[in-house]
């Protein structure tokens, strides 16, 4: 998920007119796949992500908060794992992925 997405999607969707954001994008976003496109699936899809510390291009704590908020909706489903020294393709560390 790029950040310029989530930008764009707290000021269209959240921010309402008013100015200030009432939520957050991982909100929106986890509400939308547990609740849409799981429903409408008619399954549960389990959903691994893993992301770089040392990504320069989009901070790895974006990405953690967004699994936060799917964990919460449904605990068995979603994980993240932060990778130590990870760059933003991660391409170094993509047999440790696959083995996870």
């Amino acid at each position: 998920i790029a950040p310029s997405f989530l930008r764009d999607l707290d000021a269209e969707f959240l921010c309402a007119g008013r100015g200030k954001a009432n939520g957050s994008s991982a909100d929106i976003l986890s509400r939308r796949i547990v609740e849409n496109i799981m429903s409408a699936a008619n399954r549960k899809l389990f959903i691994f992500c893993a992301h770089g510390d040392a990504d320069d291009v989009f901070d790895w704590r974006e990405s953690e908060r967004f699994i936060q908020k799917l964990v919460f909706r449904e605990p068995n489903l979603f994980r993240f794992s932060r990778i130590t020294n990870g760059d933003h393709r991660l391409a170094t560390n993509i047999c440790d992925i696959y083995d996870e």
